[in-house]
């Protein structure tokens, strides 16, 4: 996300998701500091194809962090 434009210098999310039979992520839910980028990493991963090191049916959960990158010149 644009973390800049929303304000943002650096932020994490934490996301709940299970892994489908046929190896996608279905995320079930995202916390974040704002909704746009709670949306941006549930149109990310929502439906993602997954190796098959993650058990289908199996619920699982992530932190992941955010740091925005300097305005190059």
């Amino acid at each position: 996300p644009d973390l800049l434009s929303l304000g943002v210098q650096e932020t994490f999310a934490f996301v709940h998701f299970e892994v489908s039979s046929s190896q996608e992520i279905i995320v079930k839910e995202v916390r974040a500091q704002t909704p746009e980028i709670a949306q941006q990493i549930r149109q990310n991963l929502h439906l993602h194809k997954v190796s098959s090191d993650f058990t289908p049916g199996q619920s699982y959960n992530l932190k992941v962090s955010f740091v925005a990158e300097a305005e190059q010149l």
